[in-house]
């Protein structure tokens, strides 16, 4: 379209010159031909097929601060135009009305000219090379011929024959072989356009550039008086420009700010979601958390408080740089800091720990008054305690954001924590009796028989209940059970926590004493038979009886295999020597 114009514009002024062979140009022409440099910036501007709002924006305001800079230099040395000393409204319009339209060509080129370049420096060009280079310099020919025509005396120049003609030439020369070029060159990518490197620092020379410029200007100024009216509007309307273009970048630089501030948010909470997927123990996981936390928040210490079972009461399970007898106290809901966030489901914050009321006497004597944040354990509908944050400053608004973030993702990590504590413990435990089974026992067998070949007493004691399917047999399946959760009630009261009790088998059950012997361990089943056997309903039954083997550990035992099978021989020993 602006090849069309400024075709039809110089045939226009050809055939002025030829009817009329005068300088004056006719004014449809010169329209024509500022027309014809409008159409080319619009067309360079199109040619960038910017989509982002904020960088076409950035990009507008340079153009429009290297066509101000331009215009200053054109109106800095082109000749004043003299008006009426009485200087009316009309007279005031007419001149600027002229100045505008001596100026609307050498700027709209100028403009032309800029995007044109851009295209070369663009990465993901939608042009090809060959036709930016055309364009560019075609656009680089008019505004010199444009400048040159400005700032110019001589009419001479202007005719038909001047040197500026080479300009003209190689101005279409140009704009032909883009054309040209155009035609055979590849569509347009879909991938989105991105400024190259080299066209990031252009921009960004911009407004100092910008600023340069003006100080220059006004040196000029200073140093040759008088000053145009016109060049002083020229110089204040960059100066605004400038104002606008430096509080853009302020916006930019708090928007990166953020941008930066929120992707090592969300870097930290991968960083933390992956630490936490290897976590499967509930004391590891809260470890993991508090600790994870107090590093990203900038923390003096954190803490993790679970609700408990009755839901009244909160106890604080894990913390991190916290002192050791802060762990274990326990808080209630209803009266205390992380109580209000359980209960709202709210994050709170408080300046000074000292003086806020929800604040228990033994939570400010290691809080202190130092400010203090917490955010509820959410999983999905079920608040599952509390994470806190005890810092020098109060939490910022994004960084009390990512302690809530810390906190949902803490939250689920403690759930699944729980809920493989949980399937673990059914698979090592016995359903009817609630003791250890056979791939428990296994496990802590082959640990503790380890521990005996080094030195550590070990003692087997295997128990099986006398005439159990008899007993089944007379009282029903439902007896048997209750009798087998009675027996194993009565060994996991009289077994040390450091020892073992599981069910073996059927209704046999062992029974692992560590540094023990064989007289302790006499001593331990005169206990279970004081206590079994025990009514075990309101209707009376034969009372069951059971009989007892017992091993020791020596040093040529080769296998756990063996201890057992001594255990289960004396056993067999002693049923036998019962029923004679």
């Amino acid at each position: 379209l602006g090849a069309i114009i400024g075709l039809a514009a110089n045939l226009l002024t050809n055939a002025d010159h030829v009817l009329r062979s005068g300088l004056e140009p006719l004014l449809l022409p010169s329209i024509l031909l500022i027309a014809f440099r409008i159409a080319l910036a619009v067309g360079a501007a199109m040619a960038l097929q910017l989509r982002e709002r904020g960088l076409l924006a950035e990009i507008a305001l340079d153009a429009a601060l290297i066509l101000v800079a331009a215009a200053v230099v054109v109106l800095r040395f082109t000749p004043a135009v003299e008006v009426a000393s009485e200087r009316t409204v009309i007279l005031l319009v007419r001149q600027f009305g002229g100045l505008l339209m001596m100026l609307a060509g050498p700027l709209a080129s100028l403009c032309a000219l800029t995007f044109f370049g851009l295209l070369l420096v663009w990465r993901h060009s939608p042009v090809a090379r060959a036709t930016a280079i055309g364009l560019t310099g075609g656009a680089a020919c008019f505004v010199a011929l444009d400048i040159l025509l400005a700032v110019t005396s001589d009419s001479s120049l202007m005719m038909r024959g001047s040197p500026l003609d080479v300009l003209r030439l190689g101005g279409w020369s140009f704009l032909f072989f883009a054309g040209t070029a155009g035609a055979r060159g590849r569509e347009a990518p879909a991938t989105p356009l991105e400024p190259t490197q080299f066209a990031t620092r252009l921009r960004q020379a911009v407004v100092p550039a910008s600023v340069f410029f003006i100080c220059v200007a006004w040196i000029d100024a200073a140093l040759y008086p008088p000053g145009r009216v016109e060049v002083n509007l020229a110089l204040a309307f960059m100066g605004a420009l400038v104002a606008v273009r430096v509080t853009q970048l302020l916006h930019t630089a708090q928007q990166e700010v953020v941008q930066r501030r929120e992707l090592a948010h969300t870097r930290a909470l991968v960083e933390v979601s992956q630490a936490l997927a290897g976590a499967k123990d509930l004391r590891q996981t809260l470890d993991l958390v508090a600790g994870w936390a107090c590093r990203l928040l900038d923390a003096r210490a954190t803490s993790i408080e679970l609700l408990e079972a009755d839901g009244k009461m909160l106890q604080l399970q894990a913390g991190f740089n916290l002192p050791p007898e802060a762990i274990g106290l326990r808080f209630p809901t209803d009266s205390s800091f992380s109580g209000w966030v359980v209960r709202n489901g709210k994050a709170r914050v408080t300046d000074n720990a000292a003086v806020d009321p929800f604040f228990h006497p033994e939570t400010v004597n290691i809080v202190g008054d130092s400010p203090m944040s917490s955010a509820p354990l959410r999983y999905r509908d079920k608040v599952l305690g509390a994470l806190s944050c005890i810092s020098s400053v109060p939490l910022e608004k994004q960084q009390l954001e990512l302690l809530g973030a810390l906190a949902d993702q803490a939250a689920l990590a403690i759930e699944n924590a729980r809920l493989f504590e949980q399937v673990t413990a059914l698979s090592l435990t016995d359903p009817l009796t609630g003791l250890a089974n056979r791939r428990q026992l296994d496990k802590d067998l082959a640990r503790e028989f380890a521990a005996a070949r080094r030195g550590r007493r070990l003692v087997c004691v295997l128990f099986d209940l006398d005439h159990f399917k008899l007993y089944n047999d007379n009282y029903g399946h439902l007896a048997g059970d209750e009798a087998l959760r009675l027996f194993a009630r009565v060994l996991m009261t009289e077994t040390r926590a450091m020892n073992l009790a599981a069910r073996y088998g059927g209704d046999e059950f062992l029974v692992l004493l560590t540094d023990s012997d064989l007289a302790g361990a006499d001593i331990f089943i005169d206990r279970v038979r004081q206590r079994f056997p025990q009514p075990t309903t309101a209707v009376p039954r034969q009372p069951l009886t059971f009989a007892a083997g017992i091993s020791e550990y020596r040093t040529e035992m080769s296998s756990p295999d063996e201890l057992v099978a001594e255990a289960d021989l004396a056993l067999y020993r002693n049923k036998s020597r019962r029923s004679r």
